[in-house]
């Protein structure tokens, strides 16, 4: 038995998450589908981690033990998956790996930004929030810097979940300002830091002239709806209706009501997950 790490990427608009769910569409189920029509008997695939519902991802990593050898070399294999994979999943890679690699357990960092559009744009209808509201960026990024010196994300995390900790370790969270059309490469793993202009472009110059705001955070693992609770709330800091140092006290009150609203999923994106050496 091989057991094999596959590399993917998805639109989730259209599927009730990762994980595989009775009676919903899934990313998950929608692969080991694909899987089966190609390695008999069924696949079961271990994902890297959940996905909530509408969440993006352009970098997601899942496990899968096959009898067949040879994958990692057949590009037949690749191009028959991704035929019947639908139009919203993609499949970019696939890699063996040790009998005891696992996608989830041995990850030590994820990935994820957020999009935002802040002026009406006909080219960013989907895969982006929208935010007209004046923002205040500088105080957004002295709330993200509380962030780091808390462990302890009830107060950002789904209420009635079933974890054993809320604790996460963020290690980086930031905001990138920049123009629509230099933030496209962001739905990459690879490309252009958002907001670096290219060389021959002079920074005064718009390429396209519609503002786009992204946040960044990457952490050792997150809670279902965190990223989207923590935008809500810094959302609230931008505009003025919470400072930096509330922040700390809704995280000090581990009180899911205390924290902003979830803002909607079509704006995040998972956007890389990394492994220690020697596993990748």
């Amino acid at each position: 038995m091989a057991r094999y790490f596959l590399f993917l990427a998805y639109n989730g608009s259209g599927f009730h998450g990762w994980q595989d769910q009775p009676d919903a569409v899934t990313v998950q189920r929608t692969v080991e589908h694909a899987l089966g029509c190609l390695l008999p008997p069924a696949v079961r695939l271990t994902g890297a981690g959940r996905t909530d519902t509408g969440v993006h991802a352009s970098y997601y990593v899942a496990h899968f033990d096959s009898e067949q050898a040879g994958l990692e070399d057949n590009q037949d294999f690749l191009r028959h998956l991704n035929g019947i994979l639908p139009r919203t999943v993609a499949v970019f890679g696939v890699r063996r790996m040790s009998d005891t690699a696992h996608a989830r357990f041995d990850a030590v960092s994820r990935t994820y930004r957020y999009a935002i559009m802040r002026a009406r744009c006909p080219f960013a209808l989907s895969g982006w929030h929208h935010e007209y509201r004046p923002l205040n960026v500088p105080r957004m990024e002295e709330a993200c810097r509380v962030l780091g010196n808390y462990t302890d994300f009830t107060s950002f995390s789904k209420v009635h979940t079933d974890v054993r900790t809320f604790n996460c370790r963020i290690m980086d969270a930031h905001f990138v300002s920049g123009d629509w059309a230099q933030m496209v490469p962001m739905l990459r793993r690879y490309g252009p830091e958002a907001g670096e202009a290219p060389a021959d472009t002079p920074a005064s110059v718009p390429i396209s002239g519609y503002p786009a705001l992204i946040f960044e955070i990457t952490a050792d693992r997150f809670l279902r709806n965190m990223v989207r609770a923590i935008m809500g709330t810094l959302l609230q800091v931008g505009t003025g209706r919470c400072t930096p140092d509330d922040v700390r006290r809704i995280i000090e009150a581990k009180d899911r009501c205390a924290a902003g609203m979830s803002v909607p999923a079509d704006g995040l994106y998972l956007t890389d997950i990394r492994y220690p050496y020697p596993v990748l």
